[in-house]
């Protein structure tokens, strides 16, 4: 039985039980992947074996997303806070820059850009 399921361009997306066994056979309580778009800028999976985190808010100026980061501490625990999406317009953290605003992604993202 195959446990998992090819995505576009040869992603493949693994289901919880893969995520579960990967952290026990590796002694890992949690394993944290960054840089994936989620509309509350974290979200658990696997039974919380896995955190996403995302921490770009209002995700190319037209979604409205939270952004997230993990606090730590020294006992290793994770707690994620939750940055909001300015109300103050598009792109108004961009108007302070030297710099062209970094352009969106060519391609649709499977999160965002539902077509069904």
């Amino acid at each position: 039985k195959r446990q998992y399921q090819r995505r576009v361009r040869g992603i493949i997306q693994f289901g919880p039980e893969k995520v579960q066994d990967f952290c026990i056979k590796n002694g890992l309580d949690l394993i944290v992947r960054a840089h994936q778009p989620v509309m509350h800028g974290y979200e658990y999976f696997a039974g919380g074996h896995l955190v996403t985190v995302f921490s770009a808010t209002n995700y190319c100026g037209k979604h409205n997303n939270s952004g997230a980061f993990l606090s730590v501490d020294k006992d290793l625990t994770v707690v994620p806070k939750i940055i909001l999406p300015s109300s103050r317009g598009r792109n108004s953290w961009q108007e302070k820059l030297d710099r062209p605003p970094t352009p969106p992604r060519r391609h649709r993202h499977y999160l965002f850009d539902k077509t069904t």
